[in-house]
């Protein structure tokens, strides 16, 4: 019922009328070719084959609708939120303002973090907020500069990667040597050792609401312009356990920033 209402509002306020049309339409092209099977004794398997191709283009036509009002309302209905670029997800000031108690943020390099979010940051952790950060070391367990590290940089399409890396953590160390020990217990910042594939944030992870945000690393595409999806536990209980999981797992390999030498 709850569906039908969706489209009922969608018809009455003429939105996404191309994706309902196509979806009747190919109803109607379905029951035609199965009336028309009956009437020429036509081939069974044809027929099936035929409305099957034309039911699934059908779908397919009225998901678009779930995908396009899901953008629109910024990624708050309850289907699958996607976004097709960081322009149009919720900004990361705005999550950490609301309700949510703890955050963990797995960056390339934190860049916006360090850049605009430290006195957020500094501010939450005060009034009790957990923050946890997360960015690629530069360097290996050893201390070794890790070879791939300016190639991870053009995938990014961010040069000089190395350096922007070097750069934001002495940022952070500097910042996080000020806290006072209030501020400095909500606040942990790692660093990691694997090639990232993704930026991910996890929201009260642990609580029933939770949510996970995850923008994949796509080749040469600027971070700006990367597509984004959420994921809740009430989405899919199995993708959200075994994400929750994955980078749990690597929170805890990665090394406390003030452990690490440049």
């Amino acid at each position: 019922m709850g569906r039908i209402r969706l489209i009922l509002a969608d018809l009455r306020n003429r939105r996404f009328v191309d994706a309902y049309l196509g979806w009747i339409l190919a109803v109607i092209v379905v029951i035609i070719q199965i009336a028309s099977a009956f009437v020429s004794n036509g081939s069974k398997v044809s027929t099936i084959v035929t409305t099957t191709t034309v039911l699934l283009l059908g779908i397919i036509a009225l998901a678009t609708a779930d995908i396009r009002r899901d953008l629109q309302t910024g990624g708050q209905s309850k289907t699958w939120r996607v976004f097709a670029d960081r322009s149009e997800t919720p900004s990361l000031r705005d999550r950490m303002e609301s309700g949510t108690a703890e955050v963990y943020i797995f960056g390339l390099q934190l860049g916006h973090v360090v850049h605009e979010l430290l006195p957020l940051i500094h501010r939450r952790a005060g009034e009790g907020y957990k923050v946890n950060l997360a960015l690629l070391s530069p360097v290996d367990t050893s201390g070794k500069p890790l070879e791939w590290v300016n190639d991870m940089g053009i995938v990014h399409n961010f040069p000089n990667l190395d350096q922007t890396l070097r750069t934001n953590i002495e940022r952070l160390a500097q910042w996080s040597a000020t806290l006072d020990d209030r501020r400095r217990k909500n606040i942990k910042i790692r660093l990691y050792y694997n090639i990232p594939t993704a930026s991910v944030v996890l929201f009260d992870p642990n609580k029933p609401g939770g949510c996970i945000q995850i923008e994949p690393i796509l080749h040469r595409l600027d971070p700006s312009q990367r597509p984004a999806f959420w994921v809740r536990r009430s989405d899919s209980n199995l993708l959200y356990s075994n994400l929750l999981l994955s980078y749990m797992d690597l929170w805890r390999a990665a090394r406390p920033l003030e452990n690490v030498s440049l």
